[in-house]
């Protein structure tokens, strides 16, 4: 088994995908190949990005926080999150936009939060290539978030 990540290695991989095509005659494929072309033309590569930052959240409140992630379809790999002011606890959600208010991801109240969420995908269909953060204060103090995100973008194609 071969991994290619590289812009020479997809077109070596897809080079070889035609001559085998060719070679047996198989049309029905045409679907992957025109789908690794797409990838190929636009430079889309899987990566991982981490996201990390800091915010403040006024006593007994909710806010909301977009974080830029410079892509509209992602899976999240893991989250963490802590309280770097006190020992209060917070609760963390990832919201699918904010407009609908969907729940993707829902922590405990906890001081700390950490997650392999691998199975939360998300894609954003107005293109804003934002990932929403709610965090929830239900104490008497303000309190200081840090939170440090991983995502896996998701290479996506339309179908027609």
């Amino acid at each position: 088994m071969y991994a290619y990540t590289d812009k020479e290695g997809v077109a070596h991989l897809l080079n070889k995908i035609r001559d085998i095509m060719e070679h047996y005659g198989v049309e029905s494929q045409t679907v992957l190949v025109e789908l690794l072309d797409k990838i190929l033309s636009e430079d889309k590569i899987q990566r991982i990005i981490k996201l990390k930052g800091t915010d403040s959240i006024p006593p007994s409140s909710i806010k909301t926080i977009r974080v830029p992630c410079g892509f509209d379809a992602y899976e999240i790999k893991t989250i963490e999150a802590r309280n770097t002011s006190s020992a209060r606890e917070f609760q963390l959600e990832i919201l699918e936009d904010d407009v609908s208010n969907k729940v993707i991801f829902k922590s405990l109240l906890d001081r700390e939060i950490y997650s392999n969420a691998g199975d939360v995908c998300n894609i954003d269909e107005q293109n804003r290539k934002v990932v929403y953060l709610r965090i929830r204060n239900p104490n008497q103090q303000q309190i200081d978030i840090s939170y440090e995100i991983k995502l896996l973008n998701l290479l996506v194609a339309k179908i027609e």
